[in-house]
């Protein structure tokens, strides 16, 4: 199922966003390779670029499908977490969400090891 889904990821992003080529077979690649493994802390994508390169828009294709690529993750329902215009936010912010993005074991039965941090400028 993941991979039918991680499929339709890259044929999407290809037919609709152009002059982005590194961002299919990048984004589609991590994906593969977080959700085929037992991973030891979450997935961390970092988009930049100016506006309507194409951040959200792939961010938002993620979202679409999370279901099938993470169909693995029970423990943790909001396991895709998308970090919009970061060089805007206060720089407190990271210290708060730097500790989920190391390796942890499960936090009160809440697993994020599973989990996708999506982080746009």
């Amino acid at each position: 199922m993941a991979d039918e889904a991680l499929k339709c990821l890259a044929f999407a992003i290809k037919q609709n966003l152009h002059g982005q080529h590194l961002v299919i077979s990048a984004t589609v690649k991590h994906l593969r390779g977080h959700v085929e493994t037992h991973p030891k802390r979450p997935l961390v994508l970092s988009f930049h670029g100016l506006s309507g390169t194409g951040k959200n828009f792939v961010s938002s294709l993620i979202h679409i499908i999370k279901q099938h690529i993470v169909a693995t993750v029970q423990a943790c329902p909001e396991s895709l977490f998308i970090f919009d215009e970061m060089d805007k936010m206060p720089s407190g912010i990271m210290d708060v969400v730097k500790p989920f993005l190391e390796y942890n074991q499960p936090v009160e039965g809440t697993d994020y090891r599973s989990s996708i941090f999506l982080f746009l400028r």
